[in-house]
């Protein structure tokens, strides 16, 4: 059984050929029968004549045991043809007979031939007198080291690699008519190995300084590693804010509509009244931490964010116990601008007529009944109508909350703010003797009444240390207003500088 193929090479042909029908070369017979060459590449077409008895295909078993074998078989040859064979590396050629066929070689991609002196790509006839010159790949051993870094800095990462200088020398070829040479490795020249104070004078090249991990630096050197971590930055610990901890139910838990089994909401749940006894814990401050700044591995430091201190006022009705607030009273607790209160309660079970008389009470009302045509409700607080207001006067300076009907009633909810007040008449007063320290400062430099060479800063601290003497302590006041509007103490240290000044 004959077949051709095609393929860039000699050896590849044959092979191919092994491969397909599980055979060693010795059994095969070949003829090229074209060899092209063109400018990148090279085709050469070959006649394979098997034994009548081969196998028509190999089994999945036999293929794996093939490629297992050597490659490089014993071709069928004739008693007065040439042979070649390889041993312990060194070429042994001998010539044929009468009318016998010479002996060839085949070169693999990976080594360079010279037959004569002519570098051979494909097939070559060879002869005892031919000059046969083989070189390796020459490679030399080769060791790299390269640190990177995350993106953020806080992680270094070493890759080591080590490339080691390979010898070779021909492999060992049975005589036979065609020999393919090919490279075999004998040895193996590895590279030094990196030591630990290379790597950190790597590291120090890189301006990694900061968070070396001295056992990963071990691990690294002693064998090759990718992408390894061999120093690690501390990470930002933000600070955690203060926090209160509310105790008893606000406005916005008990505001929740209440809905029945068929889904019809009783607008009439919306708000309720909590109270407290007296001694009940209402409040606890959680203190947050300072957090920590961070820093990378190139040793830059990176800042945190502190966390925000609060500071809360025990207000009227309240007392405190380091972290914990307790009501002073029974009442109803409430929050405002960053204060605890509880406010006391007057309780009225029964409707506000001619028998409970009219109601006057400074702190919190609640009224489970109607109030009655005619009769007045006035309350320093918050007030709380469970029922009907008909034709009744209702005053409240706080919130009123009226859960039934209003029927031609009288309803003034809110009072005067004092300490708004006390700011607006306070900032007045600043207007005021600003303009006229402006005023007295553009006459005495209109008419150079201290001299030509005194300056506007020198001016208005003669002025304010004899004419405008209660301008420093208005100043104080205004922005104490202020404090105690904004809910804010960071004014604390201008203050603490006027009072200086």
């Amino acid at each position: 059984m004959k077949k051709v193929y095609e393929e860039s090479s000699l050896e590849k042909c044959i092979k191919k050929a092994c491969d397909e029908f599980c055979v060693n070369t010795e059994q095969l017979k070949f003829k090229v029968l074209e060899e092209k060459k063109h400018l990148f590449r090279k085709r050469v077409t070959v006649e394979i004549e098997f034994p009548d008895d081969i196998k028509i295909e190999c089994s999945k078993e036999d293929k794996e045991d093939k490629k297992t074998e050597d490659t490089n078989e014993n071709l069928t040859i004739d008693e007065n043809d040439g042979t070649i064979k390889i041993v312990n590396g060194q070429i042994v050629v001998k010539n044929p007979k009468e009318d016998g066929s010479s002996a060839a070689i085949a070169v693999s991609d990976n080594i360079k031939v010279l037959v004569d002196g002519e570098q051979i790509k494909g097939k070559k006839e060879v002869f005892e007198e031919s000059k046969i010159e083989v070189f390796f790949e020459e490679s030399k051993a080769q060791r790299q080291l390269k640190i990177t870094l995350s993106d953020d800095a806080m992680e270094a990462y070493a890759t080591i690699i080590y490339k080691p200088e390979n010898i070779y020398k021909l492999s060992d070829v049975s005589e036979t008519a065609m020999a393919v040479l090919k490279p075999e490795v004998i040895k193996k020249n590895s590279p030094p190995r990196y030591n630990i104070e290379e790597l950190k004078q790597e590291l120090a090249n890189s301006n990694v300084v900061y968070g070396i991990i001295e056992e990963n630096l071990k691990s690294c050197v002693e064998n090759p590693c990718k992408n390894f971590v061999v120093a690690r930055g501390q990470q930002v610990e933000n600070g955690k804010s203060d926090f209160v901890e509310i105790k008893f139910s606000t406005d916005e838990d008990l505001k929740k509509l209440k809905e029945d089994k068929v889904g019809n909401i009783d607008f009439k749940s919306i708000g309720s009244v909590t109270a407290v006894e007296k001694g009940d814990l209402i409040g606890e401050i959680h203190s947050g931490d300072e957090g920590k700044d961070g820093c990378d591995v190139n040793g830059r430091i990176k800042k945190h964010k502190p966390g925000k201190k609060l500071k809360i006022k025990i207000g009227e009705g309240c007392t405190s116990s380091e972290n914990l607030i307790f009501s002073a009273i029974a009442g109803k607790p409430c929050i405002k601008n960053n204060a605890f209160y509880v406010y006391p309660i007057h309780e009225v079970r029964s409707d506000v007529d001619l028998k409970t008389g009219n109601i006057k009470f400074m702190g919190d009302i609640i009224i489970y009944g109607n109030v009655k045509e005619g009769m007045e409700v006035v309350c320093g607080n918050s007030l709380t109508i469970e029922k009907d207001v008909e034709r009744a006067n209702i005053r409240s300076n706080g919130d009123i909350n009226v859960k039934g009907n209003v029927i031609a009633a009288e309803i003034f909810a809110g009072g005067e703010d004092v300490d708004k007040l006390k700011t607006i008449k306070d900032l007045e007063s600043f207007k005021e003797t600003l303009n006229n320290l402006i005023g007295a400062v553009e006459e005495i430099k209109k008419f150079n009444l201290l001299g030509p060479d005194k300056k506007d800063g020198e001016i208005i601290k003669i002025l304010i240390e004899n004419k405008f003497k209660t301008f420093s302590r208005l100043c104080i006041n205004v922005v104490a207003d202020l404090n105690r509007q904004l809910n804010s103490y960071e004014e604390e240290n201008l203050v603490k500088l006027i009072k200086q000044s």
